[in-house]
């Protein structure tokens, strides 16, 4: 991702960091699809609090509740805890942002079929547990199908809270 970030805007600064700890200081942060993964977001939050100076800004875009809920409703949470709209402001009035704007971005997506979703989900780099038997694997993708079809393939719901924030 670095590499595409360096190809597509070269005069910007790219670099790799793990966010889920401190980091260092910044006039602004922007992550999309990565807070989630967190296993104690509010902690995340608060290290990119401490990066910014007051008045710096948060862009985030983070999946939300009810991001996937089709697969969800099929094989349970899986590596990530969602949270709705709601949680996921609070836990940025708790690490001291100030939210400006937000909003989610509902839309639902359609695939050929549920292993088409499933590769789509894979190609994003989407990994983790639970891990599937070759049977339940095949039980999912039937069921997925079954459950979810549409005259053009099989929808996914996707959800994404945006928000535009600045530190207190």
């Amino acid at each position: 991702m670095v590499e595409l970030g360096r190809q597509s805007v070269p005069a910007a600064n790219w670099s790799v960091h793990n966010a889920f700890g401190p980091i260092e200081k910044a006039h602004a942060l922007a992550s999309t699809g990565l807070l989630h993964w967190a296993a104690d977001p509010a902690a995340v939050l608060r290290h990119w609090r401490a990066a910014l100076p007051e008045g710096g800004r948060l862009l985030l875009g983070v999946p939300c509740d009810p991001c996937l809920n089709e697969l969800r409703d099929l094989v349970g949470e899986g590596p990530v805890r969602w949270r709705d709209e709601a949680q996921w402001l609070a836990l940025l009035k708790g690490a001291k942002f100030e939210v400006h704007a937000h909003g989610v971005l509902e839309s639902e997506e359609l695939y050929p079929s549920a292993l088409d979703f499933l590769r789509h989900l894979h190609r994003s780099g989407v990994t983790g547990d639970p891990r599937f038997s070759p049977a339940e694997l095949k039980s999912l993708l039937r069921d997925y199908d079954r459950l979810n079809a549409r005259p053009d393939g099989v929808v996914a719901t996707w959800a994404w809270l945006l928000v535009d924030a600045t530190a207190r």
